[in-house]
This record gives C-alpha cells, structure tokens and sequence, in this order.
C-alpha cells in the first residue's frame, strides 16, 4: 500500500502518547489517511486521533537574504 506514498508527520498522538500520527496518501488525491507509528514500527489507522504538537508557531520564516 506504501509503495508510492507520501507521508506528513502531524505529531503526538493525543490518545497515545508513545505513538506518533502520519498523514498518507497520494499526491493528488483528496483524502488523505490518518496513520499512528508506535516505538516498534507497527503502523495503525487512527481516524478519530488528534496531533498534539509542541514549540512555538514561527511566521515570516523565509525573510531577508537566504545566501
């Protein structure tokens, strides 16, 4: 199924929190699934969890000079 997926890490898992979520799908496509990844590698769908992120929203990244 992961052959030509991309993936976008969301966070911690909010209903657990050794698990991280991972949005999957295909570029292209609308809907995207929702995948927790725990500590041993098993991957489980996880519909109904939340991302819990941490850190600070940073705006404005890409100003001034980039050389």
């Amino acid at each position: 199924m992961f052959s030509d997926t991309t993936a976008v890490l969301l966070g911690w898992s909010c209903a657990a929190p050794e698990q991280v979520l991972f949005q999957a799908g295909n570029l292209g496509d609308e809907d995207w699934q929702v995948w927790a990844v725990d500590a041993k590698g098993q991957t489980f769908p996880a519909e109904t969890d939340r991302p819990i992120t941490f850190g600070q929203v940073v705006h404005n990244v890409w100003m001034g000079p980039q050389a």
